[in-house]
């Protein structure tokens, strides 16, 4: 079970109901955004539940986390790109316009005719994004953020032993 400080409420209530919006609507660029963003922050929240952590160090270890997390977990360092575009639009493995970095893969498109033309069944539209890999559905980059997050609250609530004793 997660530790109830801050960071596993925070993990519980805000990026694990984030992705689990934007996999009803994978499709939806606005939710992927949001979702990579919340799993991002669940690395800060970490490190500000942490009491031991003086205030006016809180900001440099907490970058220095997301900077470690980032190195463990490609997911969680693609997460962390989709998050630093999105909000000030650019990141480090994406060119300078978001829309460059999002491409629409159909994964079982279900076309139709309609009166006004044709059309298609938008929760067959799945957002992929380029990996140093290769292609992979955003909602799987999420959700493997999500595991690795999930398993770094389970250890630091077990207060088992850091790699490194600032994080």
């Amino acid at each position: 079970m997660l530790s109830e400080n801050r960071a596993g409420r925070f993990f519980r209530d805000m990026a694990v109901p984030s992705v689990e919006e934007f996999r009803s609507m994978q499709y939806d660029r606005r939710l992927a955004c949001l979702a990579a963003i919340m799993v991002v922050h669940v690395a800060d929240h970490i490190v500000s539940a942490d009491a031991e952590i003086p205030p006016n160090r809180i900001m440099n270890v907490q970058q220095k986390l997301s900077c470690q997390f980032s190195k463990s977990c490609t997911a969680f360092s693609i997460c962390r790109d989709i998050s630093n575009s999105s909000k000030h639009g650019r990141g480090k493995k994406v060119r300078n316009h978001l829309q460059d970095y999002w491409d629409v893969k159909q994964d079982r498109p279900g076309f139709f005719e309609a009166a006004m033309g044709q059309g298609s069944f938008a929760n067959q539209i799945k957002l992929i994004v380029d990996t140093p890999t290769g292609p992979q559905f955003v909602i799987d980059i999420l959700d493997e953020a999500l595991v690795m997050l999930k398993a770094e609250l389970a250890l630091r609530t077990c207060k088992m032993p850091r790699h490194d004793p600032e994080i």
